[in-house]
């Protein structure tokens, strides 16, 4: 607020220099200290060159150095720039930009994170500021496990094998097991081979024989009992691989189609997984008479601690787990 004296000046005849008593004009000011952040939402993705911006000012002319220094809530999803700006008597009006960028993660949620305004200086000391909600988009296509040296998706995969126009649900994939339509996102997706093949994203790939294998080696599988065929092979690494086992994998036992009878079978007891890996080996009690058309697979069952390996008909519906290239 400021007080103004209003003087007078008299002038004529016997009025002449007649002093006069000064009015005191005190101007209420309306204006009051605070800041400006705009946009107050953001929305940016993550990793390298996942940019979202909003600016900050002040709404009055303060009497000194002002600063404000913008946090992230959560720095492993976002992080801000720069770490602080002074807004002084000149440049008070001048919005500052602050940078948010979205960091890269295993899951696959998006997330909310708030940045909030630490401001210091005069007569802004403590003054309030409305956070700026940054919502970062993950760009994962689905969680992701690291076991050994290998980036695996972290469940069964639930997507459509690309291109969409080529492969029909209920020929080529099912998305449920059976009719149990609860199941869908839980126990993953069923693909006969042909889909399994064509449904990892970019920068992921169906693991090939050799992957499963460096996999089983990383939990203690010896090379001889890895390159074993057509039986359980290792030691405890099944039990290790499969849901609540101590690998981190948890491989859900989400049961099979089996493509000669059209039913679904096994959920709760077993899982079999498909690799990339085709064979024209004939020694799988389950395949073709025909040496065409089968590929390897994992198969892991509740009450055995070892992991199968073999060779089986690509038309069985079998469970996908995509790895990182």
């Amino acid at each position: 607020h400021e007080s103004v004296p209003i003087r007078h000046t008299i002038e004529g005849f016997d009025y002449e220099g007649v002093p006069s008593t000064n009015v005191i004009a005190t101007v209420t000011d309306d204006d009051t200290a605070g800041v400006t952040n705009d946009p107050t939402t953001i929305t940016l993705g993550e990793g390298e060159g996942a940019t979202g911006t909003y600016t900050v000012v002040l709404n009055t002319q303060p009497t000194g150095d002002v600063t404000i220094t913008p946090a992230s809530d959560d720095a492993a999803a976002a992080t801000v720039s720069p770490a602080r700006m002074t807004f002084t008597t000149d440049n008070w009006k001048t919005p500052q930009t602050v940078t948010v960028t979205g960091v890269a993660d295993d899951d696959a949620t998006h997330e909310s994170v708030p940045i909030r305004h630490t401001i210091e200086g005069f007569d802004y000391e403590g003054v309030p500021s409305t956070n700026v909600i940054a919502t970062v988009t993950d760009d994962d296509p689905f969680a992701m496990v690291v076991v050994g040296t290998q980036t695996w998706s972290a469940s069964n995969v639930s997507l459509v094998p690309e291109p969409s126009s080529s492969y029909t649900e209920g020929t080529h994939y099912w998305t449920t097991y059976g009719t149990a339509a609860d199941n869908a996102h839980n126990d993953g997706y069923y693909y006969t081979w042909d889909a399994a093949d064509n449904v990892c994203p970019s920068g992921w790939r169906l693991p090939s024989d050799k992957d499963w294998k460096d996999l089983e080696k990383s939990l203690g599988m010896s090379d001889f009992e890895a390159d074993a065929f057509h039986r359980n092979r290792g030691t405890d690494q099944g039990t290790r691989l499969m849901v609540d086992g101590n690998s981190g994998f948890n491989a859900k036992l989400a049961g099979h189609r089996n493509p000669y009878t059209g039913y679904f079978v096994s959920r709760g007891d077993d899982t079999n997984l498909w690799s990339s890996s085709v064979s024209d080996v004939v020694s799988d009690a389950e395949s073709d008479a025909e040496s065409d058309g089968k590929a390897y697979r994992r198969y892991m069952h509740r009450v055995y601690t070892k992991v199968y390996r073999g060779v089986i008909n690509k038309a069985f519906g079998f469970s996908v787990r995509c790895l990182k290239n």
